[in-house]
């Protein structure tokens, strides 16, 4: 009796949310069950990683110090190797130097990154990039960018 009884339910919520899709009140990508209706999640997953960097100058100045600060969080519930990457390039697009810092970062954590590139005296047309990688070191490292943080000009 108890199997008839439930039929006899999911025969009902079956013709309530035929009636409500109808009427265009409920999602059409809603799938029924015998026991209950679940409307499928059309929302983009969350980023297994979080970025966010700020540069210690608003523009390059010759001879000085450059630094960002990058703040990677990991909402993935393992760990996960990162490889923070600065590179500077001339005017031509030539790389001229290069900084990086490497940690992993574990399931549910942030990290602070700050990779450094002292300026050449003289810049001409000159840009600074951070990029963040998997791996351990530029030798080790997948070369899967993570994502291009930012450019400096």
């Amino acid at each position: 009796m108890f199997s008839l009884q439930r039929g006899k339910a999911a025969a009902w919520i079956c013709l309530i949310a035929l009636v409500f899709m109808c009427f265009g009140v409920m999602n059409p990508e809603a799938r029924v069950y015998a026991d209950r209706i679940t409307a499928l999640d059309d929302s983009q997953p969350e980023e297994p990683l979080a970025f966010s960097t700020a540069w210690n100058m608003e523009s390059l100045e010759p001879g000085k110090l450059l630094t960002a600060e990058v703040k990677i969080a990991n909402r993935q519930k393992h760990s996960q190797r990162i490889l923070v990457m600065m590179a500077l390039y001339d005017g031509q697009g030539k790389m001229e130097g290069i900084s990086y810092v490497s940690r992993t970062i574990g399931g549910g954590s942030e990290e602070r990154f700050i990779p450094g590139i002292r300026l050449p005296k003289k810049l001409n047309g000159h840009t600074a990039k951070v990029m963040v990688w998997e791996g351990d070191n530029l030798n080790a490292t997948t070369m899967q960018p993570l994502t291009d943080i930012g450019i400096n000009k």
